[in-house]
């Protein structure tokens, strides 16, 4: 992991919260995203080897999601599971899980799906009941 100094972590801070602000209170999540992306550039590179790419490459993701933009949500999810701690974040993984649903090989979707199960139990299927079903139709749960 790479540490940042102080300066550049509160102004990384306040950039997300500033996205924060756009996503959920102005419905903004073109400029949440822009927000989000800007605090990411100023990580030192590579970015998802420091702890804050995990939660601002999450906020995009989700953004992306509401964009309706799969692909971009994809890569960005991504990005968090290869930050520090991003493999074993129950959000990260439904979102890689619910994203892979539609691809020809269940497995992977599966996996990611059963280890968001394993942290959290049912309550991180909440929002996604089709999840859950796609989970206890591809694995022993």
């Amino acid at each position: 992991m790479i540490e940042i100094d102080e300066r550049t972590s509160d102004q990384i801070d306040l950039l997300a919260q500033e996205g924060n602000v756009l996503l959920d209170d102005d419905n903004d999540p073109e400029a949440a995203i822009q927000k989000w992306t800007q605090a990411l550039g100023l990580l030192p590179a590579p970015s998802e080897k420091n702890s804050e790419a995990l939660w601002l490459y999450a906020s995009i993701g989700e953004a992306w999601l509401q964009l309706g933009n799969e692909r971009e949500a994809q890569f960005a999810f991504g990005s968090a599971y290869r930050s520090p701690e991003g493999h074993i974040n129950p959000l990260v993984l439904l979102r890689l899980g619910e994203l892979g649903m539609e691809d020809k090989d269940p497995l992977p979707a599966s996996q990611y799906l059963l280890r968001a199960y394993m942290m959290e139990g049912k309550q991180v299927f909440e929002g996604s009941p089709q999840a859950f079903e796609f989970l206890k139709k591809h694995q022993t749960i």
